[in-house]
């Protein structure tokens, strides 16, 4: 999931995870994924499309 790949390998988020409003998945062109949905989402196109977002350039913002 989307909140493993933040928590483990990229630090976190900054305070904690409550913190967290929304995660940019793909950069600037994709919509917001708001965090309850980034708990469970994969990081792959299919996932991120079934969410209404998408993968772009799977840049993390």
């Amino acid at each position: 999931p989307l909140k493993e790949l933040i928590e483990r390998h990229a630090g976190g988020v900054r305070g904690g995870w409550d913190n967290l409003l929304a995660i940019i998945p793909g950069g600037s062109s994709v919509p917001l994924i708001p965090k309850k949905i980034c708990e469970d989402v994969l990081m792959d196109f299919d996932a991120l499309v079934a969410v209404q977002s998408g993968l772009g350039t799977a840049a993390v913002i």
